[in-house]
């Protein structure tokens, strides 16, 4: 047998120390055998064999070092875990704190993280989201997000842009279903012919819309949802080919869409979407499209941008009229569909993260304070021969186990987040936030943050206990350091506490300030709406629509306990509506270039509208049921309109005429101003006042009506107003019934949702910073109570030893707020953007802040004050 070569040997014999004594012997022979193996399988003379020989004996150095890996991790760890839950089973009280502590702030955390994963991380789910874009107008000033497309725009994109696999088209609308199982309005869209191909969405029963669908003539069909399917049709399978009539039209249905997967979000029907000829050439004007695209693979958001802007280029020097000035913005489709949420739910998540920072650093100074009593005990160990990493490996078994202890019960706390989040109602009104749940990645993230905040946690005792055990006789020198430790740690707790205090309460004022900002009508649970739209395959007359909505309004002021009833098109706050240009003021043409046009919102109204909305008249006179088609035309104006069109000249008797960008067939309002109301709030109350037009509803009749319904002391009953509507046709469906208060409330969901998260997580922050403030007090008053009673046995006052506790609560919650007003104020600017009216750091948010935390500080020390106060000198100094 050859003998290795005097090199391997000695790799050997290294390979050998590393591996457990039981196992050196068997370890020894099996790679002895292996190179006397590999020795006699090739001659000596081998060009390459002394490399290979070498390569086998490093081979045996990795074994060695695995095999002592293996055995210090199934040995070592698991002796010290099981060391660390039995000394935390012996103090449950402090396993608990500690535990519950890492909890809440795991909790909170995983909890906004879902709502993060779902609306910002996780995969859309449609097939190749990533190649989806969205494709928006872009105005003559240049606005930085855009708009909507016309047909006319739309179908010259889908010819000329050849960066795309297709374009798809569609609008969403309320559609009215009638016919059993009753009448109802549904969220629907009307959709181009390939938009199902664009969006990549395959029906589970059927087929979707085609481009033949789309066509002018073709016959009617609608694909509904599987939540319509199982609401009308009772999940019948022969439910395909059966009629649906939607919009008083009767529509086959041709497919059924899979549970979950629809575009719009909560859409529940779609019809085909589709032009004529002469509505291309006269609706180059008219904006109402939203555009998906798909890019080509490889193809990139820069080329099509680059594509689409010459298309737009082009267009604009084709027809100046409607284009000049106008661009496209191609948005990826998460973006386009997160809108501005994105930034609130990030800065939510950060605000959260410095929860759990507070929570860890509790944790660690409790952890501290612990060890600091087992001194004793690190001295024995270290006696018997345990290094210092094996002291650190216990500390931090320890927290590996209260960590883990904490993400179960912060898993618990994340699920009722969830479930919370997922039912408040503005997870209605983002996208994809009612999609929040726990799945793999949540839980995932659960146990990073688990075993993070474990070693964030560990750190500090870990590192310092080492050096603890070579204080254990130095009692002194040993109070004055963990003092220190403990009152940095505590600073570090308000200074994070109050950065999240600061910031809830500019959340809260900013919210009060969009409270206090006037709506222009009354905001009161007397006032009832209700929306409905009349089909036009039964009202294709301005005369029948006109009808209607009067003999409506007559029977509804019938109805007990209303006082007064109007309708509108366009209500406040809803954003709905259209706008127009100004053609001519008082005879005299204006510019209608998109550079220079004057466009004003236009509203059509009832006479009664503005009592039962409770606006306020300015000048002049509201309609009356004289201002109908018979008539000469009168509009309102508000005071806006008024300021920009008649700037410090009063706009009683002026004229005013408007028009559409509808091409050859535009189309004409206007009239004599009889009147001039207040300004009323269309959108957000953040978003400047719209000027606006008002029209009386029977000169321009619409199909688009909301009834409004004043109740003389409470609010009118709905189905009262239900029965009185279908009286007049049963197949007509109310829809969005709420009273003006709900409708308010609901414009604001997402701000409170902000502000209230933001509220709690500073709640939780101050309230453990207090409990670490209180710990750090009574530690210290336990440590100086034979110093306390030599004072108060030399003449010290009660109000003396009371000035210790105040001095060190006053110094530690000094430094922590100095940290935390300057971190605060480098962050003010990133959160100004979500606070309404703000200029600028708001001082009385701080100086409310820090009285807040001193108020919550001062509490805190008043037990440990006490105790201080009630130390008896004689019992004291017993011990001296």
């Amino acid at each position: 047998m050859t003998t290795p070569p005097l090199i391997c040997r000695w790799l050997l014999d290294l390979g050998a120390a590393l591996v457990p004594a039981d196992a050196r012997a068997d370890w020894r022979r099996e790679w002895r055998a292996e190179i006397h193996a590999f020795q006699a399988a090739r001659p000596d003379d081998a060009p390459d064999v002394a490399w290979r020989l070498a390569a086998r004996c490093l081979g045996a150095i990795v074994h060695a070092a695995w095999l002592r890996w293996d055995r210090w991790r199934l040995e070592m760890w698991t002796y010290d875990l099981r060391i660390a839950v039995r000394t935390l089973w012996h103090q449950p009280g402090f396993a608990a704190v500690a535990a519950l502590t890492l909890a809440v702030g795991i909790g909170a955390n995983a909890a906004v993280f879902s709502a993060v994963y779902a609306v910002l991380l996780r995969p859309l789910p449609f097939p190749g989201a990533d190649r989806l874009v969205a494709i928006r107008t872009t105005s003559p000033q240049g606005a930085p997000v855009g708009s909507a497309t016309s047909p006319s725009d739309f179908v010259d994109w889908q010819a000329d842009a050849g960066a795309f696999e297709a374009l798809a088209a569609l609008s969403s609308d309320d559609l009215a279903m009638s016919g059993p199982p009753g009448a109802e309005q549904v969220p629907g869209a009307a959709v181009s012919g390939g938009f199902f191909a664009v969006i990549g969405l395959t029906p589970q029963r059927g087929r979707v819309i085609s481009p033949d669908d789309a066509r002018p003539g073709a016959a009617p069909v609608v694909v509904v949802s599987d939540t319509l399917w199982a609401r009308r049709f009772g999940r019948a399978p022969d439910a395909v080919g059966r009629l649906l009539t939607v919009d008083g039209v009767a529509r086959e249905v041709v497919g059924i869409l899979p549970p979950g997967l629809v575009h719009p979000p909560d859409t529940e029907a779609w019809v085909p979407l589709s032009w004529s000829p002469t509505e291309l050439a006269t609706q180059r004007g008219a904006q109402y499209l939203d555009v998906i695209g798909r890019l080509r693979a490889g193809g990139t958001l820069a080329d099509a941008d680059t594509e689409l802007t010459a298309i737009a280029a082009r267009l604009a020097t084709t027809y100046p009229g409607t284009n000049d000035g106008r661009g496209v913005r191609i948005l990826p489709f998460r973006d386009a569909l997160v809108g501005d949420v994105g930034p609130s739910l990030i800065m939510l998540l950060a605000a959260a993260g410095l929860v759990l920072l507070i929570v860890c650093v509790n944790v660690a100074g409790l952890l501290v304070t612990r060890a600091i009593g087992r001194s004793h005990d690190l001295s024995m160990r270290v006696a018997l021969g345990a290094g210092p990493w094996r002291l650190v490996r216990g500390v931090l078994a320890e927290t590996l186990v209260l960590g883990l202890a904490g993400a179960m019960a912060g898993t618990a706390i994340a699920w009722a987040g969830v479930r919370r989040i997922a039912s408040l109602e503005a997870a209605t009104r983002v996208p994809l936030l009612a999609e929040t749940r726990l799945d793999a990645a949540v839980l995932a993230a659960i146990a990073a943050l688990a075993i993070a905040s474990a070693l964030a946690v560990g750190l500090i005792p870990a590192w310092r206990t080492p050096r603890r055990v070579g204080l254990a006789r130095h009692d002194g020198t040993r109070a004055t350091r963990r003092g220190a430790a403990r009152s940095w740690l505590v600073a570090t707790e308000v200074a994070l506490a109050l950065v999240l205090a600061v910031g809830a309460v500019t959340l809260a004022r900013g919210f009060s300030r969009i409270l206090a900002v006037p709506r222009g009508f009354e905001v009161s649970d007397r006032i009832l709406t209700a929306a409905l739209t009349l089909p036009e395959a039964r009202y294709d007359t301005p005369a029948r629509r006109a009808d209607f909505v009067a003999r409506a309004l007559e029977q509804v002021r019938g109805l007990p306990g209303v006082e007064t009833a109007g309708a509108v098109f366009g209500l406040p706050l809803t954003g709905f509506g259209f706008s127009i240009t100004v053609v001519s003021k008082d005879g005299t043409a204006m510019s209608t270039s998109p550079q220079d046009e004057v466009v004003l919102a236009v509203r059509a109204m009832s006479p009664d509208y503005p009592r039962a909305m409770g606006m306020a008249l300015r000048r002049g006179r509201v309609f009356s049921s004289r201002d109908d088609g018979s008539r000469p035309p009168s509009v309102l104006v508000n005071e806006t309109a008024a300021r920009l069109l008649w700037p410090g000249v009063d706009p009683l008797g002026r004229s005013l005429l408007l028009g559409t960008h509808l091409g050859q067939d535009e189309h004409r309002t206007g009239g004599t101003v009889v009147g001039v109301v207040g300004d009323t709030r269309d959108g957000a109350v953040d978003r400047p006042v719209r000027p606006t037009v008002f029209v009386p509803l029977a000169q321009e009749p619409v199909s688009f009506v909301t009834l409004v319904l004043r109740g003389a002391a409470r609010t009118p009953d709905a189905a009262a107003l239900r029965t009185a509507v279908n009286a007049l046709d049963p197949d007509l469906p109310l829809f969005r019934v709420r009273t003006v208060a709900q409708l308010a409330s609901a414009t604001l969901a997402q701000p409170r949702l902000l502000m209230s998260l933001m509220s709690l997580f500073a709640a939780a922050a101050v309230l453990v910073a207090a409990i670490g403030l209180y710990g750090l007090l009574a530690q210290a008053v336990a440590a100086r109570v034979r110093e306390i009673g030599v004072r108060r046995a030399i003449g010290a006052t009660t109000v003396d030893v009371a000035s210790l506790v105040a001095g060190q609560t006053s110094r530690t919650v000094g430094a922590g707020a100095a940290v935390g007003i300057a971190a605060s104020w480098a962050a003010s600017g990133v959160l100004e953007r979500f606070v309404y009216g703000s200029a600028g750091p708001d001082l009385a948010a701080y100086a409310t802040a820090v009285g807040g935390l001193a108020a919550v500080a001062a509490v805190a020390a008043i037990a440990p004050c006490r105790r201080a106060m009630a130390v008896d000198p004689a019992v004291a100094l017993k011990g001296e």
